[in-house]
């Protein structure tokens, strides 16, 4: 689980990664491509890191480190959850901004 943080935390943010390509482009509202790519990039790795987060804590015999593995499990997905609703809000927001053009 950590390889696949890691790798998610290498991917450029979508809004970054995006601006990049449409400096590489010429001027209009093309481009969308781009940005959904990088945000579904980002979502395929978060769903793997959520799938595999529940592996990286494995309970103990001990009652204080059940409760302190639930913790800290609850708190990783709660991030995980956060990451991925903020790499869709940007998703539609992009297709807004699309529909404008």
């Amino acid at each position: 689980m950590v390889i696949k943080v890691e790798e998610a935390r290498k991917l450029p943010p979508p809004v970054a990664a995006a601006a990049e390509a449409e400096r590489e482009r010429l001027p209009g509202c093309d481009g969308s491509d781009d940005l959904h790519y990088v945000i579904r990039q980002r979502l395929e790795l978060w769903s793997k890191v959520r799938r595999e987060a529940p592996l990286m804590y494995q309970p103990s015999s001990e009652q204080e480190d059940v409760q302190l593995t639930a913790v800290f499990r609850e708190a990783s997905l709660e991030a995980i959850d956060q990451a991925m609703h903020h790499d869709i809000y940007l998703a539609v927001v992009h297709v807004s901004n699309q529909r404008r053009c």
